[in-house]
């Protein structure tokens, strides 16, 4: 052995201590023997996996040693014999046992379930061998009193910050190509045509950077040299078949339409396909050196995303802290005139999918808030199952005292009655555990579709659980029967036969406190849920400033040229049409953002987009003051409308004839001619912001990516074909995408509807939890007073005022459990509404709902399990008094 390896010391430690004197030197030989051979061959990682195993495998009857009070305790006889009397309790008392089992085994799977979900969130990026390393590099701009953070950086960058700082060992940059028509070429005929959405120009150095597995060529030499195309593996199937890999794609001709102008391309390389855990995907990357704008110098044009692989051991703080040298360096002096700043800051790659909402995202990403809450509620639907599982076996248990009485009058030591009901509750627990494990398997692919995440259940990949859920088997077992196996083992024979003892004090607030912690945990989780629902209500259905239902947007409207208003008047002899109009961007997609110099102001940044003069009509925005461009005033190509908003900030009262140069241009002057009210064109996390429209009609070629379509009520399908029909007449080569307005609204609060659905169906799983053991006490309860309950019928007492002893107890407590969750509830949910710039108040109705409906189900839940006690015939009950 070239190196000593030694095995898990506690685990050591724990054979020695349960082994029997007489094996211990033998089997702890051949153990660390097994080890040592293992550890050279596979490592020690696996050796260390191999021992737990094996320890674990010989914790059995016949090699246990006795322990002082137990000598007999290892027997195999009397260990058999408490795994029967475990299986005949359980069969006797059927509807206990199916309670408290499925119970726990519905919390301990809807525990995994979160748990998997929260690794799921928490894996994003972790599968680059250098994640710890990388870091995207973003942009800080103020201006005046207008402040952003965004995404894109400047072509220079990456190579300057290599060039300039040492712990920059690499970078590379990301230029979004938007959507790109590839042809396939076989023999200078295309016979295949595809819009393709996620087409990136990169640098070489992306393979150095990112793990990203080559399958077929050398894409790193492809992205080194003009003219060469890589393919994801996805891409390649689509292109050429699911047996692409047979194929010689090497070389093979496609072309790239970049609007106008054709590029013919080779087939340099296929790579595997990005993870779903990564925080970007692509389907085709070319190399920057078919960008000519990728060796642009101008520190003002910011349209790549770059990346830095920094050095080991070099510090990303000290490197931030230098960034502002760049643009000082860059920049002319009158950057930074009045408290302006300009800076780049580094985002760690690992927080990028959690922590990161910048505009230009590649995908939307999560939120590390929503992982904060669902493992809090993961903990807490655990702890709520395990308090269900030991308050149910305390209840059960107290039935047992005569049959304590009798096994210590014919000679059980009280370490005995002990270790039996130890045992039991071990069963209990495991058969619970393996329950679990079979549900989770059952609704792992509908959780999937349901929550909208590709987890996948292998146990070779998650090593943990099944360890993990043993070591939860055994601590929670031991735990459960804690209770009887010390308490209920104290007393003489002579009272538990007699039953004299004093079952109330203390235990009964304990069972008390348990069942009110459990509706705590329920009604907050239910209550959360409605107040979620409801501000996602809210945010869905509030007036927007613009009319978002009833359009619908085609996208690449650039393949259509100097066609474009042939096209709106084709498209507009359809009468289910009523307004079509043609911009840059579009409400719910960022718009762009550069520096204005407003009159009587310094440079600032806004918001900006191009449209036509028939924008405002087709999105049903409000005219204010003024009116908004047209084609028929010459000089509205150099006019432009602004909002409220914008108005308000610049401080102009009568903003009709103030100028506003682009760029700070003063051959670029526009004229503000109309004031439109303000709309929403982000999410409602951000409040209304300036904005300025801009005619697309200044230099309109380069201006226009999507044609919006408002439309009539009626046969949507007809009106969709009309579109297409038409499309295919102006462009037959390029296929037509297009999203409705609000589906495509929706899309912003993703990460928030997924959140609902998901909270939906753990506070029903939650809420099952809770009754499930509020059906089991109370029939513990119902059995406890059943002769009373037979005393008071004879007495003349009605069935209702008997079902009223039962329940009211019980409701007490809940209303109990309501008036603790308001304000825990109230603390949590005013923290989430407040990552909104527009929320509701939250709503008194959301607890009473909760509170009402547990309420009600909570007294069917009771009258149901107490109804067999008040309909039984006394004299069958009182017979033997």
């Amino acid at each position: 052995m070239n190196k000593q390896y030694y095995p898990p010391g506690p685990f050591l430690r724990f054979f020695r201590w349960y082994c029997h004197r007489d094996y211990v030197e033998d089997l702890e030989g051949d153990l660390l023997e097994r080890f040592e051979r293992v550890a050279d061959q596979q490592g020690p990682k696996t050796a260390k996996w191999l021992f737990l195993k094996e320890v674990l495998l010989l914790f059995r009857p016949g090699i246990i040693r006795s322990l002082p009070g137990i000598q007999k305790l290892n027997t195999y006889d009397m260990v058999k014999n408490y795994f029967k009397i475990a299986y005949r309790n359980l069969q006797r008392q059927k509807g206990h046992s199916i309670i408290n089992i499925s119970g726990l085994a519905i919390g301990v799977a809807t525990t995994l379930l979160m748990l998997m979900y929260v690794s799921y969130e928490l894996g994003y990026d972790k599968h680059h061998t250098q994640a710890d390393r990388i870091y995207r590099v973003g942009l800080h701009g103020k201006l005046q009193d207008s402040e952003f953070h965004q995404l894109y950086t400047t072509a220079m960058l990456a190579s300057e910050m290599k060039k300039t700082f040492p712990e920059v060992e690499d970078a590379t940059r990301f230029l979004r190509l938007g959507t790109i028509n590839f042809q396939l070429l076989e023999d200078s005929v295309a016979t295949q045509t595809y819009l393709e959405n996620s087409v990136y120009a990169v640098d070489p150095a992306l393979f150095d950077i990112f793990s990203i597995e080559i399958l077929v060529g050398n894409p790193k030499e492809a992205l080194s040299s003009t003219g060469k195309v890589i393919l994801s593996e996805s891409s390649a199937a689509r292109y050429f078949g699911n047996k692409w890999a047979e194929k010689d794609l090497l070389n093979q001709s496609m072309v790239i339409n970049f609007g106008a102008q054709p590029i013919h391309m080779s087939i340099a390389g296929v790579v595997r396909d990005m993870p779903s855990q990564s925080h970007f995907h692509f389907d085709f990357l070319i190399s920057n050196e078919n960008i000519p704008n990728s060796k642009e110098t101008n520190w003002w044009n910011n349209s790549y995303i770059t990346y830095l692989l920094l050095n080991e051991g070099a510090s990303a703080e000290e490197l931030e802290a230098k960034l502002p040298t760049l643009y000082e360096k860059h920049l002319p002096p009158k950057a930074f005139e009045n408290g302006n700043e300009w800076w780049s800051f580094l985002q760690p790659m690992a927080d990028i999918h959690l922590k990161s909402n910048l505009p230009g995202e590649f995908e939307p990403n999560g939120n590390i808030i929503y992982v904060y809450i669902f493992l809090v509620t993961a903990v807490l639907v655990l702890v709520m199952a395990c308090v269900n599982f030991v308050n149910l076996t305390i209840a059960r248990a107290n039935n047992r005292f005569k049959e304590i009485g009798i096994r210590k009058v014919i000679g059980s030591t009280r370490s005995q009655l002990v270790f039996q009901h130890l045992v039991e509750s071990q069963v209990y627990c495991l058969i619970a555990v393996l329950l679990a494990l079979v549900l989770l398997l059952v609704v792992m692919p509908t959780f999937r579709s349901f929550a909208d995440v590709n987890i996948t259940l292998d146990y070779f990949d998650y090593k943990i659980i099944i360890p993990g859920l043993l070591l939860f088997s055994l601590l929670l077992g031991s735990l459960a029967g804690l209770y009887p196996a010390f308490y209920l083992t104290r007393f003489a024979p002579i009272n538990t036969l007699k039953g004299t003892l004093n079952k109330k004090g203390t235990k009964v607030a304990f069972k008390h406190g348990l069942l009110i912690f459990q509706f705590v945990i329920s009604i907050s989780i239910i209550t959360g849920s409605l107040i979620i629902s409801k501000q996602l209500h809210y945010i869905q259905n509030k007036q927007l400033g613009f009319e978002k239902d009833g359009v619908l947007v085609l996208e690449n409207l650039y393949f259509l040229s100097e066609e474009i208003d042939e096209f709106k008047y084709a498209l507009e002899q359809n009468a289910g049409i009523i307004a079509t109009s043609a911009s840059l961007s579009v409400p719910t997609i960022p718009f762009s953002n550069v520096q204005f110099k407003p009159q009587d102001h310094e440079n600032m940044a806004f918001d900006f987009i191009f449209a036509d003069e028939d924008f405002a009509e087709t999105y049903g925005v409000t005219l204010d003051k003024g009116r908004f461009f047209s084609t028929e005033f010459a000089s509205d190509s150099m006019a432009l409308v602004i909002n409220q908003a914008m108005a308000l900030k610049l401080g102009w009262e009568e903003p009709i004839g103030k100028q506003v140069q682009l760029y700070g241009n003063a051959d670029l002057t526009f004229e503000v001619i109309g004031v439109i009210e303000d709309f929403h064109h982000k999410s409602l996390h951000h409040s209304k912001i300036p904005i300025l429209v801009l005619p697309n009609f200044y230099r309109r070629a380069y201006r226009d990516n999507y044609l919006s379509i408002r439309v009539a009520g009626g046969n949507l399908q007809e009106i969709i074909s009309h579109v297409e029909t038409t499309w295919k007449r102006f462009i037959p080569e390029v296929a037509m995408t297009y999203f409705f307005m609000d589906d495509h609204y929706n899309n912003l609060y993703k990460g928030e509807l997924q959140v609902k659905t998901i909270f939906k169906l753990f506070s029903g799983l939650t809420a099952s939890i809770a009754l499930l053991g509020l059906l089991g006490l109370v029939g513990y309860i119902t059995q406890q007073r059943k002769k009373e309950i037979c005393i008071r019928k004879v007495l003349g007492a009605s069935i209702r005022h008997l079902l009223g002893i039962l329940a009211k107890r019980f409701l007490v407590l809940i209303l109990v459990a309501l008036v603790v969750t308001v304000p825990l509830v109230w603390v949590v949910t005013d923290s989430w509404l407040q990552t909104f710039s527009y929320r509701i108040d939250i709503p008194w109705s959301a607890f009473v709902m909760a509170g009402v409906l547990t309420l009600i189900v909570s007294f069917v839940t009771i009258c149901f399990q107490s109804l067999q006690a008040v309909m039984a015939n006394p004299a069958m009950t009182l017979k033997d008094e």
